[in-house]
């Protein structure tokens, strides 16, 4: 069973969220323990990063940053999740994002 939190505890927790669609990157993003529903039910799955300040959301509606194309074309055939937020955070700081 997942841990439901509020869409609000993530808007308000300052870190840098971003949003993944449902079927994408599938092979590095698996299991979660949390989630977010709304009065549709389930919206998506959440993984908190603490020690990066990252959230990452997947699902159907999730919120925060779109994941740039060229990131999520070298992620699609494999590679780990820190690699991944490595990656996201160099992206945004050097769009001055962050």
């Amino acid at each position: 069973m997942k841990i439901e939190i509020k869409r609000k505890e993530i808007k308000d927790s300052g870190a840098l969220v971003i949003k993944i669609g449902y079927t994408e990157m599938s092979n590095i993003f698996k299991e979660s323990i949390f989630c977010v529903t709304s009065q549709y039910g389930w919206d998506y799955d959440v993984w908190f990063f603490s020690d990066e300040n990252v959230i990452v959301t997947k699902g159907y509606r999730p919120i925060g940053m779109s994941v740039p194309e060229e990131i999520k074309k070298s992620f699609t055939k494999g590679g780990d999740v820190k690699s991944f937020i490595k990656e996201i955070k160099e992206y945004y700081k050097e769009k001055a994002w962050l």
